[in-house]
């Protein structure tokens, strides 16, 4: 796993919620302070390949959602909603 998988799987996921998750959606002036604090943009989270590890993850995740869709948004929600120490998601 690269160095930056963890940052960019958390990015990943969070996103990947606010599209498959009712009522959930990215926190933008969270991510952006997110983005700039691990100096990741855009084309870091969504447009560069990405390491076998990392895609296995989010394979995983997509999954889950798939299966038990309500468990895995309840997961991301409280990895990543208020309260989290990264705060990507916000309800909305």
């Amino acid at each position: 796993m690269s160095p930056q998988d963890p940052v960019l799987l958390s990015g990943i996921e969070a996103d990947l919620a606010s599209r498959r998750c009712d009522g959930l959606r990215i926190d933008a002036e969270h991510f952006r302070a997110f983005s700039s604090q691990v100096q990741l943009n855009h084309a870091d989270f969504f447009q560069k390949p990405r390491s076998v590890r990392l895609q296995a993850a989010l394979d995983d995740l997509d999954g889950r959602l798939r299966s038990d869709k309500q468990a895995a948004c309840e997961a991301i929600w409280v990895a990543y909603g208020p309260g989290s120490p990264l705060q990507l998601l916000r309800r909305g």
